[in-house]
């Protein structure tokens, strides 16, 4: 089409000329007007015109997009025909003005010349009219073509839509009104009608409304992962005020408790806790919840494994006992599973005595120690439910723990115990007592890593 608009727009200043060249101010040319060099002129003028409308009819003939519409395609023969009468006539026209010249009756020329230059402007001007034709259509195929891809759009969100249990009236109610936008059948009739600007409006407005309805539901996503953090937090919370209390009500050493997690009192636990509280609340506010979650994590362990050392000082020995309900027996094994690049450990908890075990939480008791300077150290305690659970005599257990990346929290001195897949030796224990007498059992495995 660039060819056929580049043969056009010379045409165009050619017929300008033409038009204001024959006659001026109403004088009519007369053999002493109509000169050699000016009948030359004329004349030149309309062999450029018969090439320019020769080179502009080749271009519709050769051009393949006037052949997708079969409309445009059959208008484009019964033009070929209608003007291939027209444009010999010009052209003969044309060669006795020719003649003329050669005999030297330059008005005779000049008036030839003008009356080709006339015929060859009619057939510019109706080509033109089908090449306006032709760019509608195809801006009109276009069209279609999007609003096609727009619904596919719009199906994807609405099974994704349907898949959630939120309020999702606001998205939907967007969705809603871009389908009524994207009836193909209405746009159909109004191409037809050759109202396009109405289809690409009703195209453009049904885009924004579906992108209005993807920010409604990431506003949705983000409130909902938001208020989980908080519900988090807030446990977190519940759980650090109730450690407090019972240190308060038993007036044990607290300070020999926290120096095991390198706290110098609770003073220092306190503002570490709000200061992982203010991390997790800004990375969810820039929506960063990957590293949110894993400093919830964090504080989950540091919680979880304060609370079993806190019980561990608070009952030392069992409290009235009742007559024992069978021999005790603990076995721990662990085994290493290799994944890809990842590794998990699978702790196995078998009870080979014939008294039932009872198991503070559902993690069996486990702790995980790590061997630092001849000496085992308090590693890593796995989050799990903080309910009661117990195996029978010849019951067994499982626990699987996946080795984590190292992590860094930049608070100073202090270190959350995360698991991390750092080489050395370490030792998993299982930690319960017998139900009925309160008789402390464990077991423990040693292990290496790698």
């Amino acid at each position: 089409m660039k060819k056929v608009f580049a043969l056009v727009i010379p045409a165009i200043l050619v017929m300008s000329v033409m038009a204001s060249t024959p006659v001026m101010a109403g004088v009519q040319i007369s053999p002493s007007t109509a000169d050699s060099a000016y009948a030359k002129k004329i004349l030149d003028m309309a062999d450029n015109a018969k090439l320019r409308v020769e080179a502009l009819l080749r271009g519709i003939r050769s051009n393949s997009t006037l052949m997708l519409n079969q409309t445009i395609n059959s208008t484009v023969l019964s033009l070929m025909d209608s003007t291939t009468g027209a444009f010999t006539n010009a052209t003969n026209i044309l060669q006795w003005a020719h003649s003329n010249f050669t005999e030297r009756n330059y008005t005779e020329t000049v008036r030839l010349s003008l009356e080709s230059m006339q015929i060859f402007r009619e057939i510019y001007a109706t080509l033109n009219q089908l090449i306006e034709e032709e760019e509608e259509w195809l801006q009109g195929q276009g069209l279609l073509v999007a609003m096609n891809c727009a619904l596919e759009r719009l199906q994807k969100m609405n099974e994704s839509i349907s898949s959630l249990s939120t309020n999702i009236e606001t998205p939907m109610g967007y969705l809603n009104e871009a389908k009524k936008l994207l009836n193909l059948t209405e746009a159909t009739l109004l191409l037809q009608q050759g109202n396009v600007s109405e289809v690409a409006h009703r195209l453009a407005e049904a885009n924004r409304l579906m992108n209005q309805a993807t920010h409604a539901l990431k506003l949705k996503a983000q409130e909902q992962v938001q208020a989980r953090i908080d519900q988090y937090l807030q446990k977190l919370e519940r759980n650090r005020e109730r450690i407090i209390e019972r240190l308060n009500a038993t007036g044990i050493n607290a300070t020999e408790l926290f120096a095991q997690y390198e706290f110098r009192n609770m003073g220092e636990f306190n503002q570490s806790m709000n200061s992982l509280q203010q991390m997790v609340k800004a990375h969810a506010a820039l929506g960063q919840f990957k590293k949110a979650y894993a400093l919830l994590n964090s504080m989950a362990n540091l919680t979880q494994n304060l609370e079993f050392r806190l019980k561990k000082f608070l009952f030392p020995t069992p409290i009235l006992p009742s007559p024992p309900q069978g021999e005790p027996g603990l076995q721990v094994s662990v085994k290493k599973l290799s994944i890809g690049s990842a590794l998990t450990l699978v702790v196995t908890v078998n009870n080979t005595g014939n008294a039932t075990i009872i198991f503070p939480n559902s993690a069996f008791g486990i702790t995980i120690e790590k061997k630092s300077n001849g000496e085992w150290v308090n590693y890593y305690t796995p989050i799990s439910a903080q309910v009661l659970v117990s195996l029978k005599p010849g019951e067994i257990g499982k626990v699987q723990i996946l080795l984590s990346a190292p992590q860094s929290n930049g608070l100073g001195k202090m270190k959350i115990n995360i698991f991390q897949s750092a080489s050395g030796e370490y030792k998993v224990t299982a930690h319960g007592w017998v139900q009925g007498t309160y008789e402390p059992v464990s077991s423990s495995a040693e292990f290496n890593i790698p």
